[in-house]
């Protein structure tokens, strides 16, 4: 369930890479379905003649589950294959196909941060391109090295935003507001 990559460019005045479209967008947009994501769809050439119906939950934790089985791959090291962490794990990098067949993406920047011992790169273009680590209310602490805690932590703020339909930073303040009050976990029901 990682997106293939199908071709590149190495000319430096235009280097790029070449990806599928992913007809199906990307669960963040297809979570929100507001006027301004299905104008970005059609424009994209998604759902040209149809408008997308909203995912049911069984599709909603299946798409996640399958992000999920590309993390643990990404994870497990095998013969000629080290540990990668993606380090922006979140519902715009889990892209769907037109069966809702979900596609990890944005798995590259994290490979080409890490050097072949898994150590993190720490050259001017890595940390120019991370501007830290991970998206604003996925990531615990920008500054902590990746592992196994740093990414259950964004698949969990990634499980919370598909099942309450708010944004990470908000369900981040008001995590922040109710231990700030000196609440309990009752008042975060």
């Amino acid at each position: 369930h990682l997106l293939p990559l199908i071709g590149l460019c190495v000319d430096p005045t235009a280097a790029c890479l070449v990806f599928p479209l992913m007809v199906g967008g990307c669960l963040q947009t297809r979570l929100d379905l507001q006027p301004s994501d299905l104008k970005y769809l059609r424009r994209m050439g998604h759902f040209a003649t149809t408008t997308p119906k909203p995912l049911t939950w069984r599709q909603k934790l299946r798409v996640v589950g399958q992000a999920v089985d590309a993390l643990v791959y990404l994870h497990t090291p095998t013969e000629g294959k080290g540990c990668t962490w993606h380090r922006d794990f979140k519902p715009a990098n889990i892209l769907l196909g037109a069966d809702l067949t979900a596609y990890l993406g944005d798995t590259g920047f994290a490979k080409a941060a890490q050097n072949n011992s898994g150590e993190r790169l720490s050259t001017k273009a890595t940390t120019s391109v991370w501007g830290g680590a991970g998206s604003q209310g996925y990531c615990e602490d920008a500054l902590r090295p990746p592992d196994e805690q740093t990414e259950a932590f964004a698949v969990g703020v990634t499980l919370l935003v598909v099942l309450t339909g708010l944004d990470a930073v908000d369900i981040e303040d008001a995590c922040c507001e109710v231990c700030e009050e000196g609440g309990d976990d009752e008042d975060l029901q």
